[in-house]
C-alpha cells in the first residue's frame, strides 16, 4: 500500500457542501443570506473540490510543475464561476507547440483568494454555521471568509531536452488577481546558481534566457517576487532536463517527414487540414539507399508521447518506451530480442513512421494531435509516404515492391490508405499488407473505467480532464471504441453502443456514437467495389493476440500465474479510502471513507452497477445495460490491455511492467490523476482491495475482420477461417490463450 494524496475524494470526510452534484450555483445559492461584502476577491475556493490544496501553498506546500500549476489555474477559473482568469484550455494556446523540447515558457499565478471559515467539527471556531443547507453568520467576531494569497511560479513543460534549454517570459502569461500585491520586482534562479531579473520596478526586464546544463534530471527552479506592499515570497519549481546522444547503428540511418497531398475535413471540423507524418529508415546497408522497404506504423498515441527512438523524447528513458524498442519479442532464453536488426540483415531497409502532434492550416490555424487523429487523415499521409517511397525505389532502379506493417490503429490506417489508393487508381506497389491485432470491428475500454475517469474529471481534476478529452474524447478514440461513456442520468448511464450500418458485413443495428458508425460506414465503403474496404490487389494477412479457441485465459505478468478474464458483472477494481479517527485520545482506528469501484460489463441485455463513485455519504452508483448480442466486450477472447492495473498501479505500489510491445499509448496516463503531486499533499491511505488487472481489449473477431460477425463473440474459431470465406485474409495466426495487445513471442515471429 503506498499514501497517495492527490485523490482529494478520498482525502477526508467532505463536507456537504460537496455532497452529490454540488455546483458552483448550489454553493453559492447556500450563502444568498451571508453578508458577501467581504469576499472581496470573488474567488471562492470551497466552489471546487481542492484538488491542488491552494490553501497551503506557499506555507506547508511550495513547489510546483506544469501539471500542478494547471490543476491550480482549472480550480481557480472555477472558484471565480469562470469570470476571472483564463480557462486552462485558452491559456495554453499561449504556450510554445509542444514538439519544440528545448523551448518552455515561464508562468504566475498570484491572486488573492477566499475560503469560507466554516468549521464543521465545531462551528463556533470558525465564522458560519449549517443550518438546513444553509449558511448563517454565527455572532461572533470570526471572519465569515479568510483570506489567502497565492504566488506561483512554473515553467510550463514538465520535459525539456538540453544541454541548452531556451526559457521565455512575456506578459500574456503573467496571471494576477490581486489589487495592491502586485509583483514590482520577479526574479528566478534557474539551478545554475546564477540570479536573472524578470520583472524591475514593474517594468518587464528580460524576456529570454538561454540556460546551459551539463547534467541531466530534475532541476530546481527558484523564483523570488517582491510585492507592491514590500512583501516578499519565494517559491520553486522542478523541470526534467534530459542530455541525448543519438543511437549508434552500424547501417546509414535517415529521417524525413511528409504532408498529405489530400486533405480531409473531420466529422466535427468546420474546414479540411493536411496530416503529417515522420519517418526515419534504417536502411540494410552501409548506404542511404531504399531498396527493400518494410513500412513499421505507430498505432494510437495522444499527445505524440511515443516517438520513433529514446532520444527523440524529452522523457527520461526508463519513463518513455519508443516505436523501435516495441518491436521486440522474447527468445526461448527470456532474452529481448530486437526486430529491427533482425529485419536488416535480412536485407529490408525499415521504414518506422510515426504520427506527430504537428501544426497545419488551409483556412486558419488548427493543431492536429496525429496519434489520435481521425483515421482518414492520417491515411491521406501515408498514401503521399508510399508514392514517395515508390518514387525512390524507381530512381534506384530497384525491382521491390512495398511491404506494409500496421499494429493496431496502424492497421486501420494502412488498410484505409492501401483501399483508397486502389479506388482512386493510384498505384501502390505493396505485395504484402501485415495486419497486427488492429481492431477491424471495434476495440474495447470498460465502461466501467470510463465512467470513473468521467466523474473524477468532473470532480474538477485537470489530469482527469484531460484523459476524457484528449485520449477517451480523441477522434481516433471515439471512431473505434465498441462502448463509450456519453453521460449519465441520475444513476443510468447514456451509453453509446456502436455496431457500424453496413449491413453487407452483417451489421444491422444503427444506434451509437455517430463517430463510430460514420468511420465504420467510410471504412467499409472505401476501396474496389465487393471489397468491403479492404486493399485487394496484394496480399493480407493478420497476426491476431486474441485466442482463437474461446479462450479467456491468459498469463498475468502482474502476478506471474496464468489467469482468466473476469466474469460478467464482476467487480474489476475496488479502490477504498482510510483515514485514521482518533476519540477519545489516544484510541485510533481507521475509518473507511470512500471507494472508487469498476465493473465488468453484465450479461447481454442485464442492467448491473458499472462503477461506483462514493466518498462520506455520497454513493455516485452507475448502471448500465449490456445491449451488445455479441456478448460481453470485457471478457470476451481478445488481445489484453491492463486498463483496471493502470488506475491501481500508483496506488498498489507495484513497478509497472515493461510492455513488450503495444500500440495502445495508455501505459502510465492514468498515474496523472492518482500520483502527479502525490509527494507533496496529504491526507488519507488509499488501498487496492480487488484488481483484475487485465481486460480484453482487441476482440480477437475484430482483429480477424470477420465477415458476417452477428454471432457470440466468444464462440471458438479454431477452424480454417479462409476456406469458408470468413475473414478477409488470405492468412492469420493468432494464439491458444490470449496475450497483450500487439505483444510478439517467438512464434508469431517465426511465423511472419
Amino acid at each position: 500500500m503506498r499514501n497517495l494524496f492527490l485523490f482529494l475524494t478520498f482525502l477526508s470526510i467532505l463536507t456537504k457542501i460537496y455532497a452529490q452534484n454540488t455546483t458552483n450555483s448550489r454553493l453559492d445559492s447556500m450563502l444568498v443570506g451571508v453578508d458577501k461584502s467581504s469576499l472581496s476577491s470573488e474567488i471562492l475556493y470551497d466552489r471546487v473540490v481542492p484538488w491542488s490544496q491552494l490553501t497551503q501553498f506557499n506555507d506547508s506546500l511550495n513547489v510546483s510543475n506544469a501539471r500542478y500549476f494547471e490543476q491550480a489555474l482549472f480550480e481557480l477559473h472555477q472558484a471565480a464561476n469562470q469570470e476571472k482568469f483564463p480557462s486552462l484550455s485558452s491559456f495554453k494556446e499561449e504556450y510554445i507547440f509542444d514538439a519544440n523540447y528545448k523551448t518552455v515558457e515561464l508562468g504566475i499565478i498570484n491572486s488573492s483568494f477566499h475560503s469560507l471559515n466554516y468549521r464543521r467539527d465545531n462551528e463556533n471556531e470558525g465564522g458560519l454555521s449549517l443550518v438546513d443547507e444553509a449558511f448563517e453568520k454565527i455572532e461572533n467576531d470570526k471572519p465569515i471568509f479568510i483570506e489567502h494569497h497565492l504566488f506561483m511560479a512554473s515553467p510550463l513543460k514538465e520535459y525539456v531536452i538540453g544541454p541548452d534549454v531556451h526559457y521565455l517570459f512575456n506578459n500574456n502569461l503573467i496571471l494576477e488577481e490581486n489589487e495592491g500585491m502586485k509583483i514590482v520586482d520577479l526574479s528566478v534562479n534557474f539551478g545554475q546558481g546564477q540570479e536573472y531579473n524578470l520583472i524591475t520596478n514593474n517594468i518587464l526586464a528580460n524576456s529570454e534566457f538561454s540556460i546551459h546544463y551539463s547534467t541531466q534530471g530534475n532541476k530546481t527552479i527558484q523564483f523570488t517576487a517582491t510585492f507592491e506592499d514590500g512583501n516578499t515570497l519565494v517559491t520553486e519549481a522542478i523541470i526534467h532536463v534530459k542530455l541525448i546522444a543519438p543511437i549508434t547503428t552500424h547501417t546509414a540511418v535517415e529521417t524525413d517527414s511528409i504532408n498529405a497531398s489530400i486533405p480531409y475535413q473531420g466529422y466535427e471540423e468546420a474546414s479540411p487540414f493536411y496530416g503529417r507524418l515522420k519517418y526515419r529508415t534504417f536502411f540494410a546497408g552501409n548506404e542511404a539507399v531504399l531498396r527493400k522497404p518494410i513500412v513499421i506504423i505507430d498505432g494510437f498515441d495522444p499527445g505524440d508521447r511515443r516517438k520513433i527512438q529514446d532520444y527523440d523524447s524529452p522523457l527520461p528513458n526508463d519513463k518513455h518506451t519508443s516505436i523501435y524498442e516495441m518491436m521486440t519479442y522474447q527468445n526461448e532464453n527470456g532474452a529481448a530480442v530486437l526486430i529491427t536488426p533482425i529485419l536488416q540483415e535480412l536485407g529490408y531497409d525499415v521504414v518506422i513512421v510515426n504520427q506527430p502532434t504537428h501544426q497545419t492550416t488551409i483556412n486558419n490555424y488548427i493543431r492536429i494531435d496525429g496519434g489520435a487523429d481521425y483515421i482518414e487523415r492520417n491515411a491521406l499521409a501515408h498514401i503521399a509516404l508510399y508514392q514517395r517511397l515508390n518514387q525512390k525505389l524507381q530512381q534506384n532502379n530497384s525491382q521491390e515492391e512495398l511491404i506494409i506493417v500496421g499494429p493496431s490503429m496502424g492497421g486501420q490506417i494502412s488498410r484505409y490508405a492501401l483501399a483508397y489508393m486502389e479506388k482512386h487508381n493510384i498505384p501502390h506497389n505493396t505485395r504484402l499488407w501485415v495486419s497486427i491485432d488492429s481492431p477491424h470491428l471495434g476495440a474495447n475500454i470498460p465502461l466501467g473505467l470510463q465512467t470513473l475517469l468521467n466523474q473524477a474529471a468532473v470532480s474538477g481534476n485537470a489530469a482527469a480532464e484531460e484523459i476524457v478529452t484528449n485520449l477517451l474524447g480523441s477522434a481516433a478514440a471515439r471512431q473505434q471504441l465498441v462502448e463509450q461513456f456519453n453521460g449519465s442520468t441520475g444513476n443510468t448511464l447514456n451509453q453509446s453502443w456502436m455496431n457500424a450500418k453496413t449491413i453487407s458485413q452483417g451489421f444491422s443495428e444503427t444506434r451509437g456514437s455517430h463517430f463510430f458508425t460514420n468511420y465504420y460506414d467510410h471504412l467499409f465503403n472505401n476501396g474496389l467495389e465487393g471489397s468491403n474496404g479492404y486493399p485487394v490487389n496484394l496480399r493480407k494477412v493478420a497476426l491476431v493476440n486474441g485466442s482463437l479457441s474461446g479462450s479467456k485465459s491468459f498469463y498475468n505478468p502482474f502476478i506471474n500465474e496464468n489467469d482468466v478474464y473476469g466474469n460478467n458483472g464482476e467487480i474489476g477494481l475496488n479502490i477504498r479510502g482510510f483515514q485514521e479517527i482518533c476519540s477519545p485520545w489516544p484510541v485510533c482506528w481507521d475509518v473507511h471513507i470512500g471507494s472508487l469501484e469498476a465493473y465488468n460489463m453484465p450479461n447481454y441485455l442485464d442492467n448491473t452497477k458499472v462503477a461506483r463513485f462514493k466518498k462520506a455519504f455520497t454513493d455516485r452508483s452507475k448502471y448500465a445495460t449490456n445491449n451488445n448480442s455479441r456478448g460481453n466486450m470485457d471478457n470476451i477472447p481478445g488481445g489484453w490491455f491492463p486498463g483496471f492495473n493502470e488506475l491501481a498501479e500508483p496506488i498498489d505500489g507495484t513497478d509497472p511492467i515493461v510492455p513488450s510491445g503495444t500500440f495502445w499509448s495508455w501505459e502510465g496516463a492514468f498515474n496523472n490523476i492518482l500520483s502527479i503531486l502525490s509527494d507533496i499533499l496529504g491526507g488519507a491511505a488509499l488501498t487496492v482491495y480487488a484488481n483484475e488487472h487485465v481486460h480484453s481489449f482487441i476482440p480477437t473477431v475484430s482483429a480477424l475482420g470477420m465477415n458476417y460477425p452477428n454471432f457470440n463473440w466468444s464462440e471458438n474459431l479454431n477452424r480454417n477461417l479462409v476456406c469458408s470465406s470468413e475473414t478477409p485474409f488470405d492468412a492469420y495466426y493468432g494464439p491458444k490463450i490470449n496475450e497483450r495487445h500487439t505483444s510478439f513471442t517467438q512464434q508469431s515471429i517465426s511465423w511472419l
